[in-house]
């Protein structure tokens, strides 16, 4: 009785073969799915920031309003107090030479 070796090394090496082209092919999908997944992947990351950026803006948006109409009233405020102290400066600043004041009713 012979035992034939080389045919258990011939069965080995196709075993090793088909493996070696399944394991390709595996490797072939697995990088056709990275692929995909990175697409998707830059896709949100693009979106979400574009959806961040516009719920920054509206917030700061709701945020920043009262306080311009507030900064707004406050303007008006200051103008108005500013005619009232040049009004009022300008009553202070009154003397006989510059109004119809005669001389002797002019105060120290």
């Amino acid at each position: 009785m012979k035992i034939n070796y080389n045919r258990g090394l011939i069965k080995q090496i196709e075993d090793l073969t088909e493996q070696k082209e399944r394991l390709e092919k595996e490797n072939k999908d697995l990088r056709a799915e990275n692929r995909e997944i990175r697409a998707k992947l830059s896709y949100v990351e693009s979106t979400l920031e574009a959806r961040i950026n516009s719920a920054v803006e509206k917030a700061l948006g709701k945020a920043m309003k009262p306080l311009l109409a507030e900064i707004a009233e406050k303007n008006v405020q200051i103008a108005k107090m500013e005619e009232e102290i040049n009004r009022l400066k300008g009553q202070i600043n009154k003397d006989s030479s510059n109004s119809s004041k005669p001389p002797g009713q002019e105060r120290f």
